[in-house]
């Protein structure tokens, strides 16, 4: 009798679970990355040990079928005592391609930006569109041969998360596409975020952007990234080069008329920034990784100039 009851009882547990076991395709990770770093701005120095995007989250995928799968993810930011959403989306795919839904790396970002986005940290000083992970978007991306292509639409009707509009319906979006060259990618894209990404209102011809991207050049040993940002009023261009471990990263951006950043600079100027980093593996998920930048913002005040060195190591824990 007690072997049978057992044997049921380990039945009915296996049924529980099964189904749990099946929906929880995917993985848990996280990431150490703490460091020291000098920074001097404003004509004062300051020495710290920081955190820098040290982050954990899940995520997974489930196959529902009929060449459908159930896809998402949720990460955190953990820096600084806080617990900020770096991903939360949900979404589907199969062979039209790939819905999602949430906050995440959106259209104009995966297309061209990503491409010259490669410094550890210092990136996006001098970037006309720097979004990077951005909220309320409904993306879908596809793909043919080497040709892929993509948009984001940004629905966020809350007037004070988005001064510039407060419309109703769609508030913001972006198209792009790419295009395998050889070892090489082109890729283009096009945005009218209308406020979306900005804290303040900004001139309605600054709100679009196009950008055209170029990756994967290859000179001698090194690898090359170009990308050009422009509107009526700005325009921008980033350069990446990576020699083995080392790269260097140039930003530079000019501006007939005083505008707002994506960090909230008043800048109006011709504004350009250097990073120059080193990766260095120490063996299995652990890694130190080493920046110089330097920020000229060209308001004619050298306190108004950065310049920070950064040494982190970095742990990938599961």
């Amino acid at each position: 009798m007690k072997f049978k009851t057992t044997a049921i009882a380990m039945a009915v547990a296996g049924s529980v679970v099964a189904p749990m076991a099946v929906q929880a395709e995917g993985e848990l990770y996280a990431s150490a990355r703490v460091g020291l770093w000098n920074n001097d701005t404003n004509g004062v120095s300051e020495l710290d040990v920081k955190s820098f995007s040290s982050r954990f989250g899940g995520k997974g995928e489930t196959d529902l079928g009929n060449g459908l799968s159930a896809i998402g993810r949720f990460e955190w930011d953990i820096d600084e005592d806080a617990f900020l959403i770096r991903q939360r989306w949900v979404g589907l795919k199969g062979d039209f391609g790939t819905v999602k839904i949430g906050k995440d790396y959106q259209t104009f970002y995966n297309f061209t930006t990503s491409a010259v986005d490669q410094p550890w940290w210092y990136s996006g000083y001098n970037m006309m569109e720097y979004s990077g992970r951005s909220d309320n978007g409904l993306t879908y991306s596809g793909s043919s041969g080497g040709f892929a292509y993509g948009a984001t639409a940004y629905f966020n009707n809350d007037a004070a998360a988005n001064p510039t509009t407060g419309e109703e319906g769609v508030d913001g979006i972006e198209v792009g596409a790419s295009f395998a060259i050889g070892n090489m990618t082109l890729g283009v894209a096009y945005a009218d975020f209308k406020g979306v990404y900005l804290a303040v209102p900004t001139p309605a011809d600054e709100n679009s952007v196009v950008s055209v991207s170029l990756s994967g050049i290859e000179l001698g040993s090194a690898n090359l990234a170009v990308n050009v940002q422009s509107n009526d009023n700005q325009e921008g261009i980033v350069a990446h080069l990576g020699v083995g471990n080392f790269y260097y990263h140039v930003e530079m951006m000019s501006n007939d008329m005083p505008t707002l950043n994506y960090y909230g600079t008043t800048v109006g100027e011709d504004p350009i920034s250097h990073t120059i980093g080193y990766t260095q593996s120490l063996g299995r998920g652990t890694s130190m990784y080493y920046e110089l930048f330097q920020w000229d913002k060209d308001t004619g005040n050298s306190d108004d100039d950065r310049t920070s060195v950064m040494a982190v190591l970095k742990f990938d824990i599961i």
